[in-house]
């Protein structure tokens, strides 16, 4: 198999500031994609693009750890700002895409967002 390059909105872990000893903590996300998507990730070795979360709390250094971490499991994060997360993944992709996507059409808000 070639290498495969998976994009998605989140990355399949989930970025914790509340770690032992304050360090931030990279934990694996429960999740039907997430899980469905290891496999030929790992098997691969590609790589995985996406959102890490909300990184604002941690300090310069802990981004730098967290970045190291990310970078040996083949993650690449893609940082958004409040107002991306609102708007888009929070709303359009979660409000629009997502129902579009399930055959959930009316649960499709009509007005523009």
């Amino acid at each position: 198999m070639g290498r495969l390059v998976i994009v998605s909105n989140r990355l399949p872990v989930t970025v914790r500031a509340d770690g032992e000893g304050g360090e931030p903590q990279v934990a694996r996300s429960p999740g039907g994609l997430a899980t469905g998507l290891s496999g030929p990730h790992e098997s691969s070795e590609g790589l995985w693009v996406g959102w890490p979360g909300d990184l604002s709390a941690l300090s310069p250094e802990q981004r730098e750890r967290v970045q190291a971490d990310l970078e040996g499991q083949r993650l690449v994060p893609v940082e958004l700002t409040a107002q991306e997360v609102s708007g888009y993944y929070e709303g359009f992709s979660n409000r629009v895409l997502w129902p579009l996507f399930h055959y959930l059409l009316d649960h499709i808000p009509v007005e523009a967002m």
